[in-house]
């Protein structure tokens, strides 16, 4: 096999140069800003600033919002990774089926993932006003009860939210669990109905453990989703009632461009990508355990 001279490797890493640029561009150069802005009182504007050393970073312990913003997002997470799956595990075998029209229902399935998010909050917003479409189907059909504020009520808004963001997202989760699924040879279910194996020990012992690769990645999906969430709740609520579903992400938008306190909100980032990062590599490690190869 002839060996490659030193221009040939030359030549490969002009054609990797562009889009290491551009990778180096669009995260590592903002990154490393943001970094050196959490050691300093930059607020966004002016030109020169002063170094403060980790006072951004003590601040973020004692700040009544971030503590909000922190328990609202570890909610919305595990509300996200766990339902999410759930949902988007059930679609797949329900789509995974010989159903007549089962081509139409994925695509159906899956045109939300393809909707703008803000787009998404705007009609769902109409949808449960107080005065909306929802409140005024309960009205007419008698039941009043049902009737909900869910823009001022703290735990229905946070159901909304969570209910919007399922419902986006479920088709898209669907699609590789169905991806999953379909790997799975047949050999194997004829095998374990001929010893007399009941559908959920069939679940349980062959298709669960073999779907462990598409379970790793949604779950990591899900999570980190949930944990950096942001239009969403933005575009919904707001934040509101009390901020109630204020979100990490959205108190760092609201001390870096509406306070103008880069420098802090720098560092609640730093904190926040770290964070998440640890959280992730933890749920990588532990499914990737579990999973089993064919």
């Amino acid at each position: 096999m002839k060996k490659k001279k030193v221009w040939d490797y030359l030549w490969d890493m002009l054609f990797i140069l562009p889009a290491f640029v551009l990778f180096f561009a669009v995260i590592w150069y903002p990154l490393i800003k943001s970094i050196m802005y959490s050691f300093t009182n930059y607020d966004g504007m002016s030109k020169s600033f002063d170094f403060v050393g980790l006072t951004n970073y003590m601040k973020i312990f004692s700040s009544k919002y971030i503590k909000a913003g922190i328990g609202n997002t570890l909610k919305f997470a595990v509300v996200n990774c766990l339902l999410c799956n759930i949902f988007q595990l059930l679609l797949a075998l329900v789509l995974d089926k010989k159903l007549i029209l089962k081509r139409y229902l994925r695509v159906a399935f899956y045109v939300p993932v393809l909707l703008c998010t803000v787009v998404v909050s705007v009609v769902f917003g109409h949808i449960m006003q107080y005065n909306g479409i929802l409140n005024t189907f309960f009205r007419e059909a008698g039941l009043g009860k049902f009737v909900i504020d869910w823009f001022g009520n703290e735990t229905a808004a946070f159901i909304m939210v969570c209910v919007v963001n399922i419902w986006q997202w479920l088709g898209y989760g669907a699609i590789i669990y169905l991806g999953g699924l379909q790997t799975i040879p047949e050999n194997l279910y004829e095998a374990a109905k001929i010893d007399g194996a009941r559908p959920f020990q069939i679940f349980r012992k062959i298709t669960f453990p073999l779907l462990m690769p598409s379970v790793t990645i949604l779950t990591f999906l899900n999570l980190t989703g949930g944990l950096k969430l942001f239009d969403l709740p933005y575009t919904l609520t707001a934040g509101a009632p009390n901020d109630a579903t204020e979100t990490v992400s959205m108190v760092i938008y609201r001390m870096a461009f509406k306070e103008r306190k880069m420098g802090y909100a720098s560092a609640v980032s730093v904190i926040f990508l770290l964070v998440i990062a640890v959280v992730s590599i933890v749920q990588v490690v532990a499914t990737r355990k579990k999973e089993v190869e064919m």
